[in-house]
């Protein structure tokens, strides 16, 4: 009897660790994510309360001049360049930029700590003050909702018809668009068949803005009665879409 014991005892042993070493990997898992979500909550409590104080402060006639509601967070961190916000969605987050590094805020916060959620990221590419003809905004497909997760409500035409301004705002002026096309798409190679829309960012010709358009208008999922024409300016946002090997998701829209 003793012996059956001692076995059981030294069969639970190891289930005890292993279980035991499952709970602190869970636990810290959710400590990461309570930080991540909180550190999140008070710079956009940051950027609500600099609103309130920017709707009060007379507006400035120096088109270099930052936004008020942007002041005090540009100061704090110089690679932010914009807000972006959907409106009755979570997607309500500062846009970063670093020079030629289009990872670093996929992977940390506003403060430069590590974080899985990351940040929205415009593309290395485009201009730091986002006057480029075609603005590309990178986040992740968190399966919390957060960042870009929320994006793929917009594979539903139902939710599209309740959703369909996004508001980008630079550090300089208050920027509203309307939606033009959701699409699936797919990283591929150089030469490679698929539509490329991650390379229409210094668009130089009618021409390729008309390419650029059509594609978006072949693929999308549905018609939103919304096009664009050579001279408006584009937003484009790309998050990770999971059916397919480097699947990607994408909203493109319209500066009304």
């Amino acid at each position: 009897m003793a012996k059956g014991k001692s076995k059981r005892k030294l069969i639970l042993i190891p289930l005890y660790l292993t279980l035991g070493l499952l709970g602190v990997v869970i636990s810290a898992y959710f400590i990461k994510e309570y930080q991540s979500r909180n550190n999140m909550a008070e710079v956009q409590a940051a950027a609500r309360k600099d609103t309130k104080k920017g709707q009060q402060a007379a507006k400035s006639d120096d088109p270099d001049a930052v936004l008020p509601r942007f002041q005090k967070l540009a100061a704090q961190n110089p690679d932010l360049v914009g807000w972006l916000t959907i409106p009755d969605t979570v997607i309500d987050y500062p846009v970063m930029y670093k020079t030629g590094d289009n990872d670093y805020y996929l992977s940390h916060d506003f403060e430069g700590n590590s974080d899985k959620n990351g940040l929205l990221v415009l593309d290395k590419r485009c201009t730091k003050k986002g006057n480029d003809l075609n603005n590309l905004i990178h986040g992740h497909n968190m399966k919390s909702g957060t960042m870009f997760g929320a994006l793929h409500d917009y594979t539903r035409k139902a939710f599209y018809l309740t959703h369909k301004t996004i508001i980008f705002s630079t550090l300089y002026e208050e920027r509203t668009y309307e939606i033009v096309g959701v699409f699936h798409s797919t990283l591929g190679e150089k030469n490679t068949e698929e539509f490329q829309y991650y390379n229409y960012i210094s668009i130089d010709s009618k021409a390729e803005f008309n390419d650029y358009i059509q594609g978006v208008k072949e693929k999308s999922l549905y018609d939103t009665g919304v096009t664009a024409y050579y001279g408006d300016k584009l937003l484009t946002l790309s998050t990770c879409e999971n059916t397919g090997e480097n699947g990607r998701l994408v909203v493109v829209a319209k500066r009304k």
